[in-house]
């Protein structure tokens, strides 16, 4: 940039590239202001299930909300499906002004096999999760007829407990 008599600025564009060049001060407020806007502005998603680092096996469903798409797409070990998008998620009312942002996706994580398994979302082709998670498919694609429990001590408070128990069922 030419500095003319006086400090002042000869030409406002960036040599040979046509570009304007804003004063650095200008330039900095506008990152300053872009910061400091609601986060409503911002696009907002999250991707609840699976955790990073969680387990999963059976029949399970990958989940979460955005607030603005007009399409969800979760990859799976490369493997891209759509979400359904727009249901009901009333928690998300006070970040994204309406409710209709839930999105979810059945799934049978046995599929994928034993081991260490990739999740990405997308809303609308832009990424906004990338979780890894292990899968544990206990010898079959669907488990049918097994039963079992535990009982859980000083849960969900110190001298509570709760029992816990799964029955698989078959399609009749």
């Amino acid at each position: 940039m030419a500095m003319g008599k006086a400090g002042s600025v000869g030409s406002p564009r960036c040599k040979g590239t046509g570009l304007l060049q804003l004063p650095f001060t200008i330039g900095l407020t506008i990152i300053v202001l872009g910061f400091a806007s609601p986060c409503s502005l911002w696009a907002q998603a999250v991707l609840e299930d699976p955790q990073p680092g969680s387990h999963q096996s059976g029949i399970g469903i990958i989940r979460g909300w955005v607030c603005q798409a007009t399409r969800i797409d979760i990859e799976i070990d490369g493997q891209k499906v759509q979400a359904a998008y727009g249901t009901t998620r009333g928690d998300t009312q006070s970040v994204c002004g309406d409710s209709n942002n839930g999105f979810g996706l059945t799934f049978n994580w046995n599929l994928l096999g034993d081991g260490t398994h990739r999740v990405r979302a997308f809303a609308d082709g832009n990424q906004f999760a990338d979780v890894t998670f292990s899968v544990t498919t206990l010898g079959a694609e669907f488990l049918t007829g097994r039963s079992g429990g535990c009982t859980v001590p000083d849960f969900p408070q110190t001298g509570s407990r709760v029992s816990v128990g799964i029955a698989t069922m078959g399609l009749g």
